[in-house]
């Protein structure tokens, strides 16, 4: 999700820093240069200092109360919002940034999985608390499910009560979803959608070694996803037209099977 949003803005023409409180590699790689990684404390760390988190997000503190210039985006690892959710809170940034106009808007990821549920609610709750006034948007990861299939009582709760009004009230976009064979390619190249999207033929055979006709399905299906996300990310954020940032693509996307397709395969 971050890699998109990033690439729309970037596309528009926007100054961006990225930071992600994460160990992973894959943004630093994507954004070189633009991301800076925060390692959350141990537990350890923790108890031979009660502010070792707050000395840990002290750049991304001073970042958000100096971003009136750029966009900040910042992505929280799984298990931490909460911790940068009270450090935030604590030093009263959520507070200065809405006394001083600053739009901020927390965007939660999920899917059809009742667990993905229940952590996005989670999340949200948390960071709305932290983030006074802050605008809310849901990103609906697809997963080849409907929401009325979700049958887990507490999950079930958590969508009706947080996530179902914004969605009502259009606060969501969609994060279409990758058929396997193209999620594999884009992985391996190291690239960003929108910059495997816009590979020449030449280059796309050399980063992708596939041969050449599976190759230019593979960018196409890549170039789709890219076109169908910003289409549907530039209906709630002012980044630029989808057509302004990939050309749509001139054929039709195979689409990904869903659970009912399977089902049905299985009758």
């Amino acid at each position: 999700m971050t890699t998109v949003i990033a690439d729309a803005a970037l596309a528009s023409g926007l100054s961006v820093q990225i930071f992600q409180v994460d160990r992973q590699g894959r943004l630093p790689g994507l954004f070189a240069g633009l991301v800076e990684t925060i390692v959350m404390p141990s537990t350890e760390a923790l108890r031979q200092d009660d502010l070792a988190d707050a000395v840990a997000l002290a750049p991304l503190d001073d970042a958000l109360r100096d971003s009136a210039s750029r966009l900040v985006l910042v992505e929280i690892g799984a298990n931490l919002p909460s911790r940068v959710a009270d450090c935030i809170a604590a030093a009263e940034t959520g507070t200065f940034l809405a006394q001083s106009g600053a739009e901020v808007t927390i965007v939660v990821p999920t899917t059809t999985d009742p667990e993905a549920i229940t952590l996005g609610c989670r999340t949200l709750r948390q960071l709305r608390e932290a983030f006074p006034g802050a605008r809310a948007l849901v990103c609906l990861c697809q997963d080849g499910a409907s929401w009325e299939e979700i049958t887990n009582s507490k999950a079930r709760k958590a969508y009706d009560e947080q996530l179902s009004p914004l969605i009502t009230a259009g606060e969501v976009f969609g994060l279409p979803r990758l058929l396997p064979r193209a999620l594999a390619a884009l992985d391996a190249s190291a690239l960003t959608p929108l910059g495997f999207a816009r590979l020449s033929d030449t280059d796309l055979l050399a980063v992708t070694h596939l041969p050449g006709a599976v190759a230019r399905h593979v960018r196409g299906d890549i170039a789709k996803y890219v076109y169908d996300a910003v289409a549907s990310l530039q209906k709630v954020l002012p980044f630029r037209d989808a057509s302004e940032v990939g050309s749509a693509p001139a054929r039709r996307s195979r689409s990904a099977p869903t659970r009912r397709d399977a089902d049905d395969g299985e009758k």
